[in-house]
């Protein structure tokens, strides 16, 4: 027997698979699973869901890539795996994970083990829910929204994807101009890079491609006023 959930083992290896690993799975559950990426083995998942490997073989960049899929992935398959199933008209098949006042976060799990997140409101009598926002498989913008419509999170102090993006795109220009030249308090240059790399992290990869270069552009203008 596995130590760890069937439902978040098999979403797992799904969405490894879709990140191009390999999972060699073993006849009997209580064995390990081995996980490869073109024909180079890089870890085994252990039964209670350790991941082991071994060190200085090149592949510690995949075992953190994995690891940190898995770490993201057991918070909410805990919490279905606990939780009971809403008693609502029409959503009996979903599971509460939480709610607060008038709010609830639920989950529904699919054929392909994957859970899919919905926020809702109840009704006044409590055995229905209206407006529901959904959000497929991400956990994070589902508990956020949660947040925001219960009001434990003020929506106001929270920026998306596409405003961090413009945000740091704007940081990164008064990086390369004279900005930084002009804070004579060093502390205050530390802050501002320090800023510039926390707003990166919060972007995805895709966005992160779309922040322009400056010191292109830059360079680009000193040459046409050359001219």
């Amino acid at each position: 027997m596995r130590g760890m959930s069937e439902p978040l083992y098999q979403a797992f290896v799904g969405r490894a698979y879709r990140l191009g690993y390999t999972a060699v799975e073993p006849e009997d559950k209580g064995q390990k699973t081995e996980f490869y990426k073109d024909e180079q083995y890089i870890c085994d998942l252990m039964p209670n869901g350790e991941i082991r490997y071994m060190s200085g073989t090149g592949v510690d960049n995949d075992v953190q890539k994995l690891t940190d899929l898995l770490l993201s992935m057991k918070p909410a398959y805990s919490l279905y795996a606990d939780a009971a199933y809403l008693q609502c008209d029409g959503v009996k098949n979903y599971k509460l994970l939480c709610d607060f006042g008038d709010y609830l976060l639920a989950a529904n799990l699919s054929k392909d083990n994957e859970l899919s997140f919905v926020t809702w409101r109840y009704e006044y009598s409590r055995d229905s829910v209206v407006l529901g926002h959904y959000f497929n498989t991400n956990y994070e913008a589902a508990k956020e929204d949660f947040a925001v419509r219960c009001g434990l999170v003020d929506g106001r102090k929270i920026f998306n994807e596409e405003e961090i993006l413009y945000l740091d795109t704007a940081c990164a220009f008064g990086n390369y101009g004279d900005y930084l030249d002009r804070l004579e308090d060093s502390t205050a240059k530390e802050e501002f890079e320090k800023l510039m790399d926390k707003l990166e992290s919060l972007l995805p990869p895709e966005l992160l491609e779309q922040i322009p270069e400056p010191e292109q552009e830059q360079e680009d203008q000193s040459e046409m006023e050359a001219f």
